[in-house]
């Protein structure tokens, strides 16, 4: 290092490069630099009277946060599962804590390897980093964008969606911890201002990612899939989180499960979303304000866009799917089933009669595929490369589509000609589903045919011992009489 400048070989035809700049009293910050450019300026955060944190202002661009007087606090917690959750207990999770205005940094330091969550304490918003390294980052991620509030929150004219835009960020070295959680209250008092009804389904989208300079890297709005990630990014194309990117987004489950992408915890009042690392992003939140319609209790109403639009959704479990499952599904109807522990459905998008056909969207990521009576695909639904299961239209009667949905095998085979990786059924594959079925059928028939001889044998055996009884009782009665 010469007056401030150091040199650094480098690959020949490299477009960039990613570095890591440490100071003595401040986080590490990591970089990505154009090697284009004639010069870069990086600016290294020192631990001022900031802490280096930032928020979002009006503009959509940054400010310096004095935290002496935010209600920030820290708590650095085992470093374990039960310790990762929102709202870990105390007593049995916590290393040391602190707020923002009494933040010591060796202390922080000492916390070694944990779960670290950064908590506005009015509001309970709050970043959890899992398996974060206090010692390779040294100090926690100082220079966090974390807004306290909603920043945004709109109704849909003319209907009962609502809308939360959070927008959240961390500039803490993407090798220093797993992943993150990023816990969202609500409230479920109608007359509240954060108001979402979770009895309706909750969706969270994820629609821009921007860089370490709060530059858009990447946007849905203007037609980004997944192929447009950049390389810091490529962790959201995998299955648990590629859901986040579409325009539907990912359905936040009713329940606290670790594993989920999203879930919504219906009895603490908040939603939890897991994403990998990130510089800075802006979460959608899309939910119902007013109560949703339901038919039935196993009935749901569609959230997000709208809402009123009800259906019906049977959830089936690993033996039925192997076994097969066939279900008569209305329009919107649907049917849940579990692929190597994540969700994924069947649903009925259009159901005609007349012309006897029906459209089916297998989800987790859409695949749509219009079926005419008789004809089924195979469908690989977690990108694994290989079929998981298949769907077969047996009929349509009163306007619903009977389907039925079989476990399927084997690899993956790309059709010249056809988008996505769904392989129609070939005659011999949907006899042997029908085969399968039937099966099953006979062997629920024999099993109760058998119950019912064996039964008519067992009254016919204590028929003859109590005729045998009787008649022995009889004989012994005339022999006395004599």
């Amino acid at each position: 290092v010469s007056n401030g400048s150091f040199y650094q070989t480098i690959l020949n035809n490299s477009n960039y490069a990613k570095v890591m700049i440490f100071s003595q009293n401040g986080p590490p910050r990591e970089n990505s630099i154009n090697l284009s450019a004639n010069e870069v300026n990086i600016t290294v955060i020192s631990m001022g009277d900031d802490k280096g944190f930032r928020k979002f202002n009006e503009s959509g661009g940054l400010e310096e946060v004095d935290t002496t007087s935010m209600p920030i606090s820290m708590r650095f917690l085992r470093n374990t599962e039960e310790c990762g959750v929102p709202n870990a207990p105390s007593s049995t999770c916590l290393i040391t804590e602190m707020n923002a205005s009494s933040f010591n940094p060796l202390k922080a330091l000492l916390a070694g390897k944990v779960n670290m969550e950064i908590k506005m304490t009015n509001t309970n918003v709050s970043l959890i980093f899992h398996n974060y390294d206090m010692m390779s980052a040294k100090q926690p991620p100082m220079m966090s964008i974390l807004e306290e509030n909603a920043s945004a929150r709109a109704t849909t004219s003319g209907s009962s969606a609502v809308s939360e835009v959070w927008n959240f960020g961390s500039f803490a070295p993407s090798d220093s911890y797993a992943n993150v959680t990023i816990v969202m209250p609500y409230s479920d008092v109608s007359s509240a201002g954060n108001y979402i009804n979770d009895s309706a389904q909750v969706n969270v989208t994820i629609p821009a990612l921007y860089d370490e300079n709060q530059n858009i890297i990447w946007n849905s709005s203007r037609g980004d899939n997944w192929a447009n990630l950049s390389e810091e990014f490529l962790e959201y194309n995998k299955t648990s989180y590629r859901q986040l990117l579409n325009s539907s987004g990912y359905r936040c489950y009713n329940n606290t499960g670790l594993n989920e992408s999203c879930f919504n915890n219906i009895t603490a009042n908040y939603i939890a979303l897991k994403v990998p690392h990130f510089s800075t992003l802006g979460a959608l939140v899309t939910g119902q304000a007013t109560t949703a319609t339901a038919t039935t209790t196993t009935s749901s109403s569609s959230g997000g866009g709208g809402g009123g639009a009800s259906y019906k959704t049977y959830e089936i479990s690993t033996a039925q799917l192997t076994e097969g499952y066939t279900k008569a599904l209305a329009k919107n109807d649907r049917v849940k089933t579990n692929v190597s522990g994540e969700w994924h459905y069947v649903i009925a998008k259009e159901v005609n009669e007349t012309k006897g056909i029906a459209v089916i969207e297998v989800q987790s990521e859409a695949q749509n595929k219009t079926f005419k009576i008789g004809q089924g695909y195979k469908f690989d639904v977690n990108n694994d490369g290989y079929y998981d299961f298949s769907v077969l239209l047996e009929g349509i009667t009163n306007n619903k589509a009977e389907v039925k949905i079989s476990k399927a095998e084997g690899a993956v085979e790309t059709i010249t000609g056809e988008e996505g990786t769904a392989k129609e059924l070939t005659n011999e594959e949907k006899e042997a589903i029908t085969t399968t079925g039937e099966e099953t059928a006979n062997k629920w028939y024999n099993y109760k045919t058998n119950q019912i001889i064996a039964g008519a044998i067992l009254l016919i055996i204590i028929g003859i011992i109590i005729y045998a009884i009787i008649k022995k009782t009889r004989t012994g009665n005339i022999k006395k009489k004599r």
